[in-house]
């Protein structure tokens, strides 16, 4: 260090001025220290007593092959899990597990219950936890420290449910479920095997296309009927027709003709459609000379009874239609055809009523298999939670009285006041020096100028 290079700073009157004042050190690190151990002695006693509780996982004999979970993951899951548990030992959850009557006699007055926690402190050793509690008296420390780890000892092992009791529970439910089920499954296959719903389907079909078969015939009667009236209608109007221009003309010349070609269309109808005209026979009728009027009168009174008698056809196959009755000409009675109609309401019945209990035994079985399902997952995340490591906490030592104040602080305090009154004394000592330093510059004498440089003024 060069003293004259105005770039550096030269620390020697400061080293100096501290080795000079040494005594301002010393005494004001003494003085920090009396002052810090005044303090802390003059505060309220507080007495410390702490508790002693110990991790306890062992690992089940259904653990993974180290191949897929290795030693790695195990030991970072585990030191996990006690993060978290030693999280809830200092958590204000604590301070509510607590009985009413140690928080009545721990807790000074005025003073919210989630301050208690300010009262405990968490220390941990490995598998070894302490927890340690401060108080105004002997007493409430060792009742502080002893119900906040029996509190946290219950709490943590009631978070830990997949114990031998509950899989045991848990196999019981499925095996009462399975049971629930098989005797559903067995009662659903008793009753298709010894239903009757095969057979009353086959009578329903039976009887209900007998039914409709009734219906449909008497159906196509009536269509057969209502178009040969409307054939027989058309002939009626023609042989009218004739017979009128016969009687305006006083005879018509060709009239024979005409009922020759009206007859040919009656026996080209009948041979079509199946019309048996009433009438002695079309081959008898004498169409030429003076008898043609007589036959064409013969064949309009034939054509209107066979329409009448068709017309009293169709108001029966009507009434027929509207009823359950058989249809004519069909073999059948009525009495037979209202005791089939009858029949098909009972079996409808019958068949409607096993279809209930048929429903009634599916939802049943249904509910019994989902409940089943629901316990086997329920099983398979117990048998799961088993391949995992069970933590448990045991208190292995309660908080004893404490006899002697807590001062564990004081020493470490005291030396604390020591150094910030030492680094005080420094910093008076440099500032001395300083000052001391300015003065004797001060009064130093000004530099005279030499004869020979030049002036500027």
């Amino acid at each position: 260090m060069n003293p004259d290079s105005p770039d550096e700073i030269d620390l020697r009157p400061f080293l100096f001025s501290l080795l000079r004042r040494w005594s301002w050190v010393v005494g004001a690190a003494i003085l920090g220290a009396v002052v810090v151990a005044a303090v802390i002695l003059a505060q309220p006693r507080t007495y410390s007593a702490t508790a002693l509780l110990l991790f306890e996982g062992q690992r089940s004999q259904l653990a993974l092959d180290e191949r897929i979970v290795g030693q790695d993951s195990i030991l970072s899951d585990r030191i996990t899990r006690r993060a978290g548990l030693i999280s809830i030992a200092q958590s204000e959850l604590m301070a509510h597990l607590l009985p009413e009557e140690v928080v009545g006699e721990v807790l000074p007055p005025n003073t919210p219950l989630s301050k208690l926690k300010n009262f405990v402190s968490i220390g941990t050793e490995g598998d070894l936890i302490g927890i340690a509690a401060s108080a105004g008296t002997p007493r409430q420390a060792q009742l502080l420290a002893n119900e906040w780890s029996r509190a946290f000892v219950t709490h943590v092992n009631n978070l830990t449910p997949n114990d031998a009791t509950s899989l045991a529970a848990a196999q019981q439910q499925v095996a009462d479920a399975r049971t629930r089920f098989d005797e559903a499954q067995s009662t659903f296959e008793e009753f298709i095997g010894t239903s009757h719903i095969i057979e009353l389907d086959n009578r329903i079909a039976s009887l209900t296309a007998l039914m409709q078969g009734n219906v449909q015939a008497k159906q196509a009667q009536y269509a057969t009927q209502l178009a040969e009236v409307e054939t027989l209608n058309v002939l009626l109007r023609d042989a009218e027709t004739l017979r009128a221009q016969a009687e305006a003309s006083g005879g018509v010349s060709n009239l024979s003709e005409n009922l020759a070609a009206l007859a040919l269309r009656l026996r080209s109808v009948g041979n079509i459609q199946g019309i048996q005209l009433q009438i002695d026979d079309l081959n008898t009728l004498e169409l030429g000379g003076e008898d043609a009027t007589e036959n064409l009168d013969r064949l309009i009174a034939a054509l209107r009874e066979q329409i009448e008698a068709r017309n009293e056809r169709l108001t029966e196959l009507s009434e027929a239609m509207a009823t359950n009755a058989p249809a004519p000409g069909s073999g059948q009675t009525p009495e037979a055809f209202e005791a089939y109609y009858m029949e098909l309401r009972n079996v409808t019945r019958q068949r409607e009523e096993l279809e209930g209990e048929y429903l009634t035994l599916t939802q049943e079985r249904a509910v019994a298999l989902e409940a089943l399902e629901v316990l086997q997952q329920n099983l398979a995340e117990h048998q799961a939670a088993e391949t995992q490591t069970a933590v448990e906490v045991v208190l292995v030592g309660e908080a004893p009285l404490p006899t002697e104040p807590d001062h564990r602080g004081l020493v470490r305090k005291t030396i604390l006041g020591g150094v910030m009154g030492a680094a005080l004394g420094a910093v008076a000592a440099l500032a001395a020096g300083f000052r001391t330093s300015q003065r004797g510059t001060r009064r130093q004498p000004a530099v005279e100028r030499p004869a020979d440089s030049p002036s500027y003024s």
